[in-house]
């Protein structure tokens, strides 16, 4: 009980900072390409909401591609501003080498160019 309220008291923690850092305009996403691991989601799904709805190129990234799916279809249901776009890698980067890295970026940048800003969300 105890780690459950301080995960998500974490999670609410997060949200706040994403939030206050995509806020300020000069911390704009809007054209960015933004690439978020863990992205089916929790806090990767929420961050994808978010910088989505902001006009960002975004592209999650998880296992699941059942998932992926599902979690494309909410954000686009959500709305967005002009330019935002969605897509979604099915890859477990659990244990990310250095080519699984670049085999990544690769594959993102394929459909929505250079990634510029990557969020670190995925677990286990």
């Amino acid at each position: 009980m105890i780690l459950e309220l301080c995960l998500a008291a974490a999670g609410v923690c997060t949200l706040q900072m994403a939030w206050n850092f995509f806020s300020r305009a000069k911390m704009s996403v809007e054209g960015k390409h933004v690439l978020i691991t863990g992205g089916s989601q929790g806090l990767g799904l929420a961050f994808a909401k978010l910088c989505f709805a902001r006009g960002a190129r975004v592209t999650i990234v998880a296992r699941t591609k059942a998932k992926l799916e599902q979690a494309c279809e909410e954000v686009r249901i959500q709305g967005a501003a002009t330019g935002a776009k969605i897509q979604y890698l099915e890859m477990d980067v659990s244990s990310m080498k250095c080519s699984t890295f670049s085999e990544l970026m690769g594959r993102a940048a394929e459909s929505f160019g250079r990634v510029d800003v990557v969020v670190a969300n995925a677990g286990t």
